[in-house]
């Protein structure tokens, strides 16, 4: 699965209009390839977006033959005024698939690998974060994914923010602690993002032709 990650400046003034034109975006619904989008606002007043396709290939399409048409449609351009985009390879779920999942809030770590820890890294991935996250009442599905550089990001969706901030007070520092997270890490960020109902895209069922 490729993850398309986007991340907004927008000025306070400007946030309507950005989340109008932000819903547009419904029209991915029918894109071949395409697994669904969700996005909202994070802590810092920035627009977070992660868009799932199936395949780099599909994702090329849409690029070449949908996007300008949307993108020049909805007059997003001038809703912001700096966008930061990167494309992810999923590694491997975290619990529940991240495509199709519920929950109102999604947790973003970005995460930048130090040289010569990226095996080490994903190892801890693997054997303590996904089985302490993905057992956490109310984590609803996630994903962890690599997009080269030594950078990481790790997208878990929450049934509510209060679930979320029970895991981090419950869990996380245990978690933390275990897998040694200081030693492999030169930078993380973060996005506790309120996700917007209008902002999600699923897929289209394809019509029945019988």
């Amino acid at each position: 699965m490729l993850i398309k990650w986007i991340v907004c400046d927008v000025p306070a003034d400007k946030r309507a209009a950005f989340s109008e034109a932000q819903a547009a975006w419904s029209a991915l619904s029918g894109a071949p390839g395409f697994l669904g989008q969700l996005g909202g606002w994070d802590g810092e007043g920035r627009a977070c977006i992660a868009g799932l396709w199936a395949y780099r290939a599909a994702y090329r399409h849409f690029m070449e033959h949908l996007h300008d048409d949307i993108f020049d449609g909805n007059a997003q351009a001038g809703t912001y005024t700096a966008s930061r985009v990167t494309l992810f390879e999923s590694v491997m779920d975290v619990g529940a698939a991240l495509a199709g999942a519920s929950g109102s809030t999604l947790r973003v770590a970005d995460c930048q690998v130090g040289e010569g820890r990226e095996a080490r890294f994903v190892e801890m991935q693997q054997t303590v974060w996904n089985p302490g996250m993905g057992g956490a009442p109310g984590m609803m599905g996630g994903v962890f994914s690599h997009g080269g550089a030594r950078r990481y990001l790790v997208l878990s969706r929450w049934r509510d923010e209060a679930a979320h901030e029970r895991y981090r007070a419950e869990r996380f520092p245990a978690l933390r602690s275990r897998a040694g997270a200081t030693q492999d890490l030169e930078a993380v960020a973060g996005h506790v993002v309120d996700l917007e109902p209008a902002w999600s895209v699923s897929t289209r069922a394809p019509e029945d032709r019988r």
